[in-house]
């Protein structure tokens, strides 16, 4: 018997939009994560009860909220070109080799489909290059999103864990300036959203109290 995928819980969906606001470099707030997940307001309040008491989540002030994961620090990560058209990838003291197409592959673990457009064409490329410079098989590739927010990289019998942070950094490597346009834009993009998420709690917040004033005084 078959199953369908398994439903993304609230919880999960709150908690994921907090490591992308962290990993952008935004404060974790109510009101952007009411804009990141599109649910009700009180239903991200219950969620983040929830987290912030199982500790995957903290309080640091009124409406503000940091990740109760510790991830280590961003390691140095650099990209060479080799002459053999092989290319290295330095993560802290990992040193990884890669052919073009296996570069090109791990492109599309690290970015997503934001580049499957433009990688049609560089996959073709790429596999000419891997038939003129390698003889060796393309290692398997796998990404996966573990329970802790890290992001493990399995090429071939190498292992990598990186950080929400350097699972950005890593696609803005692989990829070059064309995402990190991307991500800034992004980035710019879920800041206005939050700006006027923020304006319209406000302006809510003031028709209440000025409703509640006008009941107290009908009262009296």
């Amino acid at each position: 018997m078959s199953h369908g995928p398994k439903e993304i819980t609230s919880t999960q969906l709150v908690l994921d939009a907090a490591r992308d606001l962290h990993a952008m470099g935004e404060e974790i707030t109510r009101e952007g994560l009411v804009a990141a997940t599109g649910l009700k307001q009180h239903i991200v309040d219950e969620r983040l009860r929830v987290l912030v008491g199982d500790e995957r989540m903290k309080r640091v002030g009124r409406g503000a909220f940091a990740l109760g994961e510790q991830y280590h620090e961003s390691r140095a990560m650099s990209k060479t070109l080799l002459p053999s058209g092989e290319v290295k990838y330095e993560v802290g003291d990992q040193l990884l080799e890669l052919t073009s197409y296996e570069d090109s592959v791990l492109m599309l673990l690290a970015c997503g489909p934001i580049h499957q457009m433009t990688l049609a064409d560089a996959n073709k490329q790429a596999m000419v290059a891997h038939k003129i410079f390698s003889l060796a098989e393309p290692r398997a590739m796998s990404k996966t999103l573990l329970p802790n927010g890290l992001m493990k990289y399995e090429i071939g019998d190498v292992t990598l864990l990186l950080s929400p942070a350097e699972d950005r950094m890593l696609c803005i490597l692989v990829a070059g300036s064309s995402v990190h346009i991307a991500t800034i834009e992004a980035t710019r993009q879920v800041g206005m959203v939050q700006a006027l998420f923020a304006q319209r709690l406000a302006h809510l917040e003031k028709i209440t109290r000025d409703r509640n004033r006008r009941a107290d005084g009908k009262a009296l």
